[in-house]
């Protein structure tokens, strides 16, 4: 699988747990559960803004060709 689609499938999931979470149903979880989300959320977060720096340096440094 490309990186572009397993993006798109982790947003489509992302969106379907935004829904569970807030439904009656996330009060089962348990405050290791939302530590354990916190966490993956705030790892995929640094490393997104990370690969975006590290573009926005690439597009400075190669101009497009005019």
């Amino acid at each position: 699988m490309d990186i572009r689609r397993a993006v798109s499938e982790y947003v489509t999931l992302g969106d379907a747990l935004f829904h569970r979470l807030t439904s009656h149903e996330a009060t089962m979880l348990t405050p290791a559960d939302l530590q354990m989300l916190r966490v993956q959320l705030y790892i995929l977060d640094t490393e997104a803004k990370s690969l975006e720096r590290k573009q926005n340096e690439n597009d400075a440094t190669n101009p497009p060709a005019a």
